[in-house]
């Protein structure tokens, strides 16, 4: 994964314990009311997840797996087992990756600032920040909540035209997370053994 594809798609991450409006009907209107009530005390999450990474160039999907970890406010940090990892806070961005670190300040990339402006919406309450930019489509099924979120500017579209998230409807957590591309190439996460209010130290995330 090249670190301009993990750019694209991170911004979404952040949403796993949002309060995010729906657009239309019914189903909008219930996903929005039981995520805020059961995400209402949510201060941190750790859970394990799977990475699936799907594409024309590769012979078969590539799976990784790690660790997810949210401490509000504004720190998120994929973990993975290769040791890799995807690092955000409220002013850094950094990725590791084969044994490489980027850092970079959310300042200077504009796709940074709008995960800020997320992650903000996400402690605030202000759902409206977090599907900007979006049309949103929400099916209630079963016990779960799907959404997709499509872009509504072309440039973006043609970057990301489709994300499909997937949340279990008992505690409202965030079991799958699919972005697929023009091309039909896709990243996936599938979250599982989600625990909330765990004793996260905050030096998990500190910068280097």
């Amino acid at each position: 994964m090249k670190i301009k594809e993990l750019l694209r798609f991170v911004p979404l991450l952040a949403i796993m314990p949002a309060s995010i409006m729906a657009q239309n009907g019914d189903s909008d209107e219930l996903f929005a009311l039981e995520l805020k009530e059961k995400c209402r005390d949510v201060k941190s999450i750790e859970c394990k997840f799977i990475q699936t990474r799907s594409a024309a160039v590769l012979a078969r999907d590539a799976d990784k797996n790690g660790k997810y970890y949210f401490l509000q406010p504004y720190n998120v940090l994929l973990a993975f087992e290769d040791g890799d990892y995807i690092k955000i806070t409220s002013t850094m961005f950094e990725i590791k990756q084969n044994g490489h670190v980027n850092a970079t300040k959310a300042s200077s990339n504009p796709m940074l600032k709008n995960l800020n402006r997320m992650l903000s919406a996400c402690i605030s309450g202000d759902a409206s920040q977090i599907t900007s930019g979006f049309k949103t489509e929400v099916t209630a099924k079963g016990d779960e909540f799907i959404l997709k979120l499509l872009p509504l500017r072309s440039r973006a579209g043609k970057k990301a035209p489709e994300t499909l998230l997937v949340f279990d409807r008992k505690d409202m957590s965030l079991k799958m997370m699919k972005m697929t591309d023009a091309t039909g190439d896709f990243l996936q996460y599938r979250f599982y053994d989600v625990q909330y209010n765990t004793d996260i130290a905050p030096s998990l995330f500190d910068i280097k």
